[in-house]
């Protein structure tokens, strides 16, 4: 069962890698001070919201292999960081966990070792809580998403104790991650930045445009009056007392 888990562990990190090279790195290691914005303390990490709807198919069996007819099922979900624990809702194998009060998780995720979250069904008894099924959503599903962009997520879920057969997990996940926000916020600023150069380089340059116009239309006159030469002089202080302006 371990040798299990350790595989599902490596197929969900190469998962998650493939996503998030797909999705390309983040600006924040291309840009460079001076910031614009002022930019958040490292220290302040990511929170992954999770919201656990409902589970079907869930199935436990007694020592001798019967199937149980009821579950009192419960989940758990957990980061390097943190963890929660819903409610238990009892005698169901189709559990809905909206109509509990405690189906709404906020953990704190570490970027650099949380590569997925970690979600257990269990089943509650009296002598031992029982684990039904155990499942790994990669967080590279909300990572490249907004920040607090909700991701619906229906996970199949292997019945350790239901003769191999399946089940499934609904839940919603978002990201909020400081960092990204103000990611978000420097683009803008440098953006409107850009755009404000960008518009005084065109009046610049219309002006030195108008300033040639003037320039080469008074040429002749002053060419017939003066001689070529001095008019040349002349152009040439005329086209410096403009950019003066």
């Amino acid at each position: 069962e371990m040798d299990g888990e350790m595989t599902c562990t490596v197929v969900l990190q190469n998962l998650h890698n493939s996503i998030s090279n797909s999705n390309g790195g983040t600006e924040v290691s291309i840009l460079q001070p001076p910031w614009l914005v002022p930019r958040p303390s490292k220290h302040i990490k990511p929170t992954l919201k999770v919201i656990v709807h409902r589970a079907r198919g869930l199935q436990n069996s007694s020592i001798l292999g019967s199937v149980l007819p009821s579950i009192n099922a419960y989940v758990k979900v957990r980061t390097s960081q943190s963890s929660h624990k819903t409610d238990v809702v009892k005698m169901k194998s189709c559990p809905i966990w909206e109509e509990a009060d405690n189906n709404v998780a906020r953990l704190v995720v570490q970027p650099k070792e949380d590569k997925f979250l970690k979600l257990q069904i269990y089943d509650q008894n009296r002598i031992k809580n029982i684990c039904l099924s155990t499942v790994y959503v990669p967080l590279a599903l909300v990572e490249s998403r907004k920040n607090d962009e909700l991701v619906h997520v229906t996970m199949p879920c292997l019945m350790k104790r239901g003769n191999n057969s399946y089940g499934s997990v609904t839940l919603s996940l978002s990201m909020n991650d400081p960092k990204k926000e103000w990611l978000d916020a420097e683009l803008r600023e440098r953006n409107k930045r850009d755009q404000g150069e960008t518009t005084k380089r065109k009046r610049v340059t219309d002006s030195f445009i108008s300033t040639s116009a003037m320039c080469d239309a008074i040429t002749p006159d002053i060419t017939c009056a003066i001689g070529e030469e001095e008019a040349d002089l002349f152009s040439e202080w005329y086209r410096q007392w403009c950019s003066c302006w």
